[in-house]
């Protein structure tokens, strides 16, 4: 079954978990990772569907299965070390008759010295779920914490599924991250895209042509680094800081990868070699919003500054 309408998503999603309510809770706590795991780093995690032997919707981190929605519950893993560190919230998870650890063996689930780092279980939320859920909450996260040096696999990207988070979006009614989209054999330079038919704005410092002077128009433009760009995109995505737009989600995978990386101090004061930091220095951000930024000539907009002319939804005076 290939998922890639909404629809066959609900359909798998209502045969898992036939109660609304039951299913609303358990979609909330699978939103509510997601969130966690795009704060931590976008390019750590993936969704997949699964209709085969055991019907599931699974949510990836690194190499790592970190939450899976199965017949009226979540699986999920729960920091080990922190769990040892409390055992009366051990004691109390244990009592609740709305959990069941998971008596299978997970030997892939360890740190880089070889410890195992979670203890698995079921969740089946309840009406208590206000009451049962934060200790279980705070303990999941912390495991996700644990992930943050690692990426998907990319075998485990290309099978991620669109379609689910889509169907999060519209069951939940509220916002989720989207799936990191920069394409694998992605090679792209500040100023290079994969088409000219995308022709994005340059960053480019150049000197001021006054009126009536000469038609010639003297332009610097530092070398770009191909790398820092990058990992620019690996670490935030192809997925505008400011305003949240991504060209693959608008128009699919063709534009896959379209963002401008713009320059948080602008080149022009920075120098030919200054050495660029890919994560401090660098931010994703969609054409127009990068047009805006520089529309304030002497000092270009802040990231801060146009996030919140979004959410006032006007534009300050220059």
């Amino acid at each position: 079954m290939a998922f890639t309408e909404i629809e066959q998503v609900s359909q798998l999603v209502e045969s898992i978990i036939p109660d609304k309510e039951l299913r609303h809770k358990c979609l909330c706590i699978f939103a509510d990772s997601i969130e966690k795991l795009n704060e931590i780093k976008p390019a750590l995690w993936g969704v997949q569907c699964n209709d085969k032997k055991i019907p599931a919707v699974r949510l990836y981190a690194g190499n790592y299965v970190v939450l899976t929605i199965e017949k009226d519950c979540v699986w999920l893993p729960l920091d080990k070390k922190n769990l040892e560190k409390s055992p009366e919230i051990g004691k109390n998870i244990e009592a609740l008759p709305v959990w069941e650890w998971d008596k299978g063996e997970y030997k892939d689930y360890k740190d880089t010295s070889g410890n195992v780092i979670s203890k698995n279980g079921f969740y089946k939320p309840s009406k208590s779920h206000d009451d049962d859920w934060p200790p279980l909450k705070d303990l999941h996260f912390a495991f996700l914490g644990l992930l943050a040096d690692r990426s998907l696999r990319k075998s485990s990207r290309r099978l991620d599924q669109p379609a689910v988070i889509l169907y999060l979006k519209h069951e939940l009614d509220r916002n989720i991250p989207s799936l990191y989209v920069v394409p694998e054999d992605a090679d792209l330079s500040e100023d290079e895209y994969p088409s000219e038919d995308f022709p994005l704005t340059e960053e480019v410092a150049s000197k001021v042509r006054y009126e009536g002077s000469s038609t010639q128009i003297i332009v610097t433009k530092y070398e770009r680094n191909r790398k820092a760009r990058n990992e620019c995109l690996e670490h935030y995505g192809a997925r505008c800081v400011v305003c949240d737009f991504a060209f693959a989600e608008k128009y699919g995978p063709t534009a896959a990868g379209f963002m401008v990386v713009h320059h948080l101090t602008p080149l022009k004061d920075i120098g030919e070699k200054y050495e660029v930091n890919p994560i401090k220095d660098l931010k994703p951000v969609c054409p127009n919003c990068h047009a805006v930024i520089h529309h304030r000539k002497e000092t270009p907009f802040t990231i801060e500054e146009m996030q919140r002319m979004i959410s006032n939804n006007q534009l300050p005076l220059a």
